[in-house]
């Protein structure tokens, strides 16, 4: 009944588009072979590995550029109960998620490490489980208000793994749930880290897949009809980050994304019988360059020329932990503090720079990871102790 709904509503938008893929650009169809496509993570040569979902068998496909299938890999110890995701590391690790849980009865839940090499020499790979349970689940299958174990999205991330959840809550609370996994314990209670409100649509506002920019600037996740784009997040607290969401203009049962670059993601949907089975790229500049944009304006100086301390205004767009640090006319750094923790809104600071000697420096206010430099000038009516002492020397 899902995918006869994701048709109809297939074929009112193509009715009112230019493109048949809205914002998608298609790229390639994907084999017969991946019609139930439910991951997807780019190697380091430019293809693709991806894996189906439950009722098929325990295998990795590499995938060229545009989707061709240039070779099957078995993971010999494993077994496709329902896998949903596949993220990797930068030491050429993947992960598999076993995790789908539609009816969320599942006790036993498993992710495979697989190493990525292995991949590429053998037909058939060994993996290393392990094996999660939800800390917060107490019931199997808990009551419909909080059917919130459903997972078909994991990113890897600062040497962790991170899930997020499918919610089926009845009624539907739009709540997307964030649980922690360390990736070196073999078996482990998860505990619940974050939580995203994503939308009240029970159809379209259900998190299907994740991926992170290889600068681990932006998360992004995915539904049948848009994206989430959250950027500059704290870490591992990725509600405190900015969100976009933007409508892709097109309507399928995508289950599979990926960055290809810092700002281009490819997107995958399921095969139906009349709609689906693409590869898609999505270009996400425009995206960036409006929260570029805005940041830019988050840090501003009133008077560059101090004597003892300086003042600075802070109109945050996210919150986040802000520092300062000084450099002088060798560009060596003479000071460097934080200044503070700072809630989303404007604040008024004053920073009091270590050892100044009269002089133009630059000033580098950094917010989150994001820095805003500027030209400083201390002046002020020095004593002799001072003009024979200078102090202006690294730390």
């Amino acid at each position: 009944m899902a995918t006869v709904r994701l048709f109809i509503f297939s074929l009112i938008l193509f009715s009112g588009c230019n493109c048949a893929f809205g914002q998608l650009q298609d790229i390639g169809t994907l084999p017969i072979a991946m019609k139930e496509i439910s991951g997807i993570i780019q190697d380091g040569k430019g293809q693709y590995i991806a894996i189906n979902d439950s009722g098929n068998p325990n295998e990795l496909y590499v995938l060229s550029e545009n989707g061709k299938l240039l070779r099957k890999v078995e993971v010999k110890n494993a077994k496709n109960k329902d896998w949903e995701a596949i993220t990797s590391d930068r030491n050429g690790n993947l992960f598999i998620a076993d995790l789908g849980n539609n009816g969320n009865k599942r006790e036993k839940l498993v992710i495979y490490k697989v190493n990525e090499a292995d991949v590429y020499q053998n037909s058939y790979v060994y993996a290393l489980p392990i094996e999660i349970k939800y800390a917060d689940q107490k019931k199997f299958p808990p009551k419909e208000k909080h059917l919130n174990y459903d997972v078909e999205a994991l990113i890897h991330h600062n040497h962790k793994l991170y899930a997020f959840t499918k919610n089926r809550t009845r009624p539907f609370t739009g709540y997307t749930y964030v649980y922690e996994i360390e990736i070196q314990s073999d078996k482990q209670k998860v505990k619940r880290v974050d939580s995203l409100f994503l939308g009240s649509d029970k159809v379209n506002n259900r998190v299907t897949d994740a991926a992170i920019s290889r600068d681990q600037r932006h998360l992004v996740l995915l539904s049948h009809d848009r994206i989430w784009m959250i950027s500059d997040f704290a870490l591992g607290k990725f509600s405190s980050g900015y969100i976009q969401e933007i409508a892709l203009g097109h309507i399928s049962q995508k289950e599979s994304l990926c960055f290809n670059s810092d700002s281009t993601l490819a997107i995958c949907d399921e095969r139906t019988s009349l709609l689906g089975g693409k590869l898609y790229e999505f270009n996400l500049s425009k995206n960036i360059a409006h929260i570029d944009s805005i940041r830019k304006h988050e840090v501003f100086i009133p008077n560059p020329k101090f004597e003892d301390t300086l003042n600075i205004h802070l109109d945050l767009n996210i919150a986040g932990e802000v520092y300062f640090e000084i450099f002088n006319h060798n560009m060596k750094r003479v000071d460097f503090q934080k200044i503070g923790l700072f809630e989303k809104g404007q604040h008024t600071v004053s920073i009091s720079p270590k050892g100044m000697i009269n002089a133009e420096y630059m000033l580098n206010i950094i917010v989150g990871n994001r820095p805003h430099g500027f030209f400083v000038k201390r002046f002020k009516e020095i004593d002799w102790n001072e003009l024979y002492n200078p102090t202006d020397t690294v730390d």
